[in-house]
């Protein structure tokens, strides 16, 4: 039995991983298309400002042979392109912010002050029938991750919802352990703070430390989980039976190695963070 329960949850997890690619390549096309929409209207705009011109300024005996266009050097040719806008960090909570409202309400407050921000624990966001993977993209790059809800369902609703919340947006790597690990999720950037809550442990005793790539809740001791996480880079089976393990890397690790460490006076932030939600994969209990 146990054999096959660990079947079923290996096909579960290579089922996430690929629902974590279709979806970023889904998101890729989408935004492509977006891109590509905005260019066509903009061609369009710039032929028949240039028709118009051409009509406008022919000569009075509509002897349109007369009429001639100067060239735009390349210093005078319009330069089309996006300016992003600049997001502004308010270094105090809004006052009609929502906890667990799946806003992003917090992505535009300064992370230290998220610290402590909430007053209890999230109330059940997710559907544990549903399967459930994040992308987290960070300035060096995308992070795909296949979260465990059905064997971590509280540690992986608590991340979802804060992640829907915007409180891991803006957060860094604060601590990097080369070939071992790394950490995130703190608003204080220090191993010390927190959302304001915890909430208890999920050690299962068939999920151990034995590979790289796991996503695990860091804490203070037992049941003391809040926001802060670490990814593997390598087995350590120090961990086992003291680390709530929700979820597994769904892409390479090169990108978490290439993390430096922040003593280096170099940072790497979660800018934000994607939720993929899908529907569970059949079971068979035969």
């Amino acid at each position: 039995m146990g054999t096959d329960k660990r079947a079923r949850q290996k096909a579960n997890r290579a089922a996430r991983k690929l629902e974590v690619e279709e979806e970023e390549a889904k998101e890729h096309r989408e935004e492509s298309t977006k891109k590509f929409g905005k260019w066509i209207v903009i061609a369009a705009i710039l032929i028949a400002l240039f028709v118009l011109f051409q009509v406008l300024g022919g000569d009075d005996d509509g002897d349109s042979s007369t009429v001639s266009v100067a060239p735009q050097t390349e210093e005078a040719a319009p330069a089309v392109q996006e300016v992003p806008s600049e997001i502004v960090f308010s270094d105090t909570v809004p006052a009609d912010f929502v906890p667990f409202a799946g806003e992003g309400a917090l992505a535009t407050v300064t992370p230290a002050a998220r610290n402590d921000v909430y007053s209890a624990a999230p109330p059940t966001t997710i559907d544990p029938a549903r399967t459930y993977a994040a992308v987290l993209n960070t300035t060096i790059g995308p992070v795909r991750v296949a979260l465990f809800v059905d064997e971590a369902p509280v540690a992986v609703n608590n991340f979802v919802t804060l992640a829907r919340d915007g409180f891991y947006d803006g957060l860094t790597f604060y601590r990097v352990f080369p070939t071992d690990r790394v950490e995130a999720g703190d608003p204080l950037a220090d191993g010390t703070g927190g959302p304001g809550y915890t909430f208890d442990d999920e050690i299962n005793p068939e999920q151990l430390f034995d590979r790289p790539g796991l996503f695990a809740m860091d804490n203070d001791g037992p049941n003391s989980n809040g926001s802060r996480f670490f990814i593997t880079l390598r087995p350590n089976e120090g961990f086992d039976g003291d680390h709530t393990i929700f979820g597994e890397l769904a892409g390479p690790i090169a990108t978490l190695e290439d993390i430096p460490d922040p003593s280096s006076g170099l940072e790497v932030a979660i800018d934000s963070i994607l939720i993929i939600e899908g529907e569970a994969p059949a079971s068979d209990d035969s």
